[in-house]
């Protein structure tokens, strides 16, 4: 069944989509069934965000084991790959709702780091995936364009562009932070403190 959450946002989108699109083709605002290359590329973008997922709850464990104990980015993780997993059902979902199926796929293991040994590695490789899963939705979007279904190009950009783009900000915003504490007797320690600090605030980091 659908999330109450994913209901309630499909059946706004299409009474808004109906209200602001008026003078467009009918039958492009009526939920149908997507055409095959939308169906390969949404279910494409969901194994992409189960992978992404994968990898940073395996970051978020290492985090938090106790020869380690950075407690903050060990949460940060786990923060990142619950919404990964989120997005990862709101695409299945959307597929349900349009009657095409779900396909997953085989989830590769995720690479056996020390990730602590570097945060600063950690945090642009975490940029680099980020921005990847940002690649690859621009693509299902172009392609929903494409095919002129204004109901999934506007799913997209509400439920998932938008966040991308947060969450680059926000990623951006602790490499920063991680250069200018890095090499302090204390960084890496102060820099967890931080991060923990900003996950339980509004999510705005802390000056």
């Amino acid at each position: 069944m659908f999330s109450r959450r994913t209901v309630v946002y499909l059946t706004r989108c299409l009474s808004s989509i109906r209200t602001s699109a008026s003078g467009q083709n009918e039958s492009n605002l009526v939920p149908r069934s997507l055409p095959e290359p939308l169906v390969l590329a949404i279910n494409g973008q969901i194994n992409e965000e189960y992978c992404a997922s994968y990898i940073y709850r395996s970051i978020s464990y290492h985090f938090a084991t106790s020869s380690v104990c950075l407690l903050g980015l060990s949460e940060f993780y786990r923060k990142l790959a619950t919404e990964e997993t989120e997005h990862a059902e709101s695409l299945a979902d959307f597929l349900l709702f349009r009657n095409n199926p779900v396909t997953l796929e085989t989830i590769a293991k995720p690479p056996e780091r020390k990730w602590s040994a570097n945060i600063g590695k950690t945090l642009c490789e975490t940029v680099e995936l980020e921005t990847k899963l940002s690649g690859s939705l621009s693509l299902v979007y172009e392609a929903a364009e494409k095919q002129r279904d204004v109901v999934l190009m506007d799913f997209l950009t509400k439920r998932f562009l938008r966040q991308q783009c947060d969450s680059l900000r926000t990623l951006q915003q602790l490499t920063t932070k991680w250069n200018q504490l890095a090499a302090a007797p204390d960084g890496t320690y102060q820099f967890d403190r931080e991060v923990r600090k900003w996950i339980r605030s509004s999510g705005h980091l802390p000056k």
